[in-house]
């Protein structure tokens, strides 16, 4: 089987560490897509107080989601998030901790 090089996204590691500082369960997923799972999420992180796990897509400003990127989305049923910034992060799983935990819950932002 061919490995393929996986890239993180520049904001990925801040994102994570201030992910895990503010008591939120991190696994870094960012080796999944390109070599097992095509535009598999970045993420998974658990939310501190219901134990919802969200797959969380990391971008940086600007870049949008790849073509695998979009078809995984689109498959995928469960607690799902994009974020840009730390900001981002926190509100997408402060969203989820609220108990919005459908796909048909619009994340407001």
């Amino acid at each position: 089987m061919t490995r393929h090089a996986t890239k993180k996204d520049g904001n990925h590691n801040e994102i994570a560490k201030e992910l895990t500082g503010r008591g939120f369960q991190v696994i870094d997923t960012s080796g999944v897509g390109p070599n097992c799972i095509p535009g598999f999420p970045d993420m998974i992180v658990t939310t501190r107080t219901n134990c919802v796990s969200v797959l969380l897509e990391i971008k940086m400003p600007g870049e949008g989601l790849s073509s695998a990127e979009e078809k995984f989305h689109r498959m995928y049923k469960g607690p799902l998030g994009i974020a840009y910034s730390i900001a981002e992060a926190v509100a997408v799983m402060e969203w989820f901790e609220r108990g919005y935990v459908t796909k048909e819950a619009e994340i407001p932002f």
